[in-house]
């Protein structure tokens, strides 16, 4: 399902243009991404419904407005605390396909997205702001700002607390994920660590990222934190181990080879 990194592009290349992904692509969302945001979107599932309907790919119930809804899950390879980051989007249409709603998810919540009372839309396309290094969605900066001392906290002091995020319903496709792993995870989001701007941002645009249907990102997801995890092993710089030696453990003593009228040993088998 992925080519040689991990990247659904190669896949994305061999889609049709479904009635479906062409809605999708019309009214996926715009991110504004914080100046010191170090990662991308990988991916977007979309689901298409017009029926009240369990998600496919989140704990909420999908209830359309008036025509149907479109759920964009946007996969990130990385939370600055975690790697493996799946946040939502819910855009509602009515039956002229107009943009009715918007929700989108929050730290575990799916929240009502308004700037003052207005829908978040700039030049007719729904825009989001996406919280630096947590990605948690928000309809206006100042909405964003709120949490600002927390996500400073989470983007420096707290930055890779959590390790591989295991608390998804992809971790059991995983592998075996060790201590090691873990700590892999935690060095490379750390050395990734932020100071938030809240300034100026980037804009990005969902509808020309890697968009393909949820079960075909379904699939993807475990094949690319297997491949994450797998580079980080090779390409991360870490120490694997410290070894301190005492007595004869990791030298024969008895071949020491000491520095002359000294007890210092410079070599040994």
């Amino acid at each position: 399902m992925n080519n040689n990194n991990g990247s659904l592009s190669a896949l994305r290349q061999g889609l049709q243009e479904t009635e479906d992904l062409v809605l999708a692509r019309k009214f996926a969302p715009v991110l504004r991404l914080d100046r010191s945001e170090p990662w991308r979107p990988t991916a977007i599932g979309y689901t298409v419904s017009d029926r009240v309907s369990k998600s496919a790919s989140s704990k909420f119930e999908i209830t359309p407005r008036v025509g149907r809804v479109i759920e964009y899950a946007i996969f990130w390879d990385y939370d600055i605390q975690h790697l493996y980051d799946l946040e939502h989007v819910w855009v509602h249409l009515d039956m002229q396909d107009q943009v009715v709603a918007v929700e989108a998810s929050q730290h575990g919540k799916r929240i009502e997205m308004l700037v003052n009372g207005d829908l978040p839309l700039e030049n007719g396309r729904v825009t989001l702001w996406a919280e630096p290094g947590k990605h948690a969605h928000f309809a206006s900066r100042d909405a964003m700002k709120e949490r600002e001392a927390h996500t400073r906290y989470e983007c420096s002091l707290g930055a890779g607390l959590y390790g591989v995020h295991m608390g998804n319903p992809f971790s059991h496709e995983f592998g075996e994920i060790t201590p090691y792993e873990h700590r892999l995870a935690r060095l490379q989001a750390q050395r990734l660590s932020l100071e938030p701007s809240f300034g100026e941002t980037i804009r990005w645009d969902c509808a020309e990222g890697d968009l393909a249907s949820w079960p075909t990102v379904q699939t993807w997801i475990p094949q690319r934190v297997k491949y994450l995890i797998a580079d980080l092993r090779v390409n991360l710089p870490h120490l694997k181990a410290i070894f301190l030696d005492c007595g004869d453990t990791l030298i024969d003593e008895g071949t020491e080879i000491k520095k002359e009228g000294s007890d210092v040993a410079h070599g040994a088998e």
